[in-house]
């Protein structure tokens, strides 16, 4: 795995938070705590050196694509049942 157990399990930690944070609409406290960190402060710390970004910015982005992504799914229903 070329990492300790320590590393392995903040990062499982770090990739089921992104999860929460696209998926719900919890506080980026709760989903810290949910995902096994013992402070929101070394949450983020850890969450930007894995993302570059911090966990807001991150949700902001990902629930902006995924938005748009629901917009044209919608578009293209209503383009399919006019034809």
């Amino acid at each position: 795995m070329n990492c300790s157990i320590f590393e392995y399990i903040t990062n499982y930690r770090l990739v089921e938070s992104e999860k929460l944070l696209i998926t719900t609409n919890e506080s980026i406290t709760d989903i810290a705590y949910k995902c096994g960190f013992a402070s929101a402060s070394y949450f983020i710390e850890k969450f930007k050196l894995q993302t570059g970004m911090s966990p807001f910015i991150y949700r902001k982005k990902k629930q902006s694509k995924t938005q748009k992504y629901i917009q044209i799914s919608e578009i293209n229903q209503n383009i399919c049942i006019i034809a």
